[in-house]
């Protein structure tokens, strides 16, 4: 239920916040997005077992549906979105979304539907930042935005 519950939260947000002018370029991010998570959670999960996803409602390849669908894609289209136009707000913006992610991902180990086994906050802190600075130059090259 969990899982659901905060799909539902981030929709909001994303209904609120969205800019539905340029969704349809945004969104690649979302997807992109997406398919880092749906890669990273795989490799985490079912190869290396570092951590595990309880109670998925839909598993997809060690990853929630409701996860993927809604913060992953939630964040990862508004990054693109919001991206910042002066260089020096980037690596800003990377931290505070990144701050962003991180603590839902706390909020899911504190509920019990994410379980550490070989893994830690740090470690996971260190992945989200490789991240959220993945897809903010996926913004900046393939969908250029932040320039201009």
């Amino acid at each position: 239920m969990e899982w659901i519950i905060l799909c539902i939260l981030n929709w909001v947000v994303f209904l609120v916040l969205a800019d539905w002018k340029e969704l349809k370029i945004n969104m690649l991010a979302g997807m992109f997005a997406i398919i880092m998570a749906i890669i990273t959670d795989f490799y985490n999960t079912a190869i290396h077992h570092r951590y595990m996803i309880h109670n998925a409602v839909i598993s997809i390849l060690g990853s929630s549906l409701f996860f993927l669908i809604g913060p992953v894609f939630v964040i990862g289209t508004l990054i693109a979105q919001y991206h910042p136009k002066k260089r020096g707000m980037t690596l800003l913006n990377v931290f505070v979304i990144t701050g962003l992610y991180s603590l839902t991902e706390y909020t899911l180990v504190y509920c019990g539907v994410v379980e550490y086994i070989d893994w830690d906050y740090f470690g996971s802190l260190m992945v989200n930042i490789g991240a959220m600075t993945i897809i903010s130059w996926f913004s900046i090259i393939i969908l250029n935005k932040g320039r201009g």
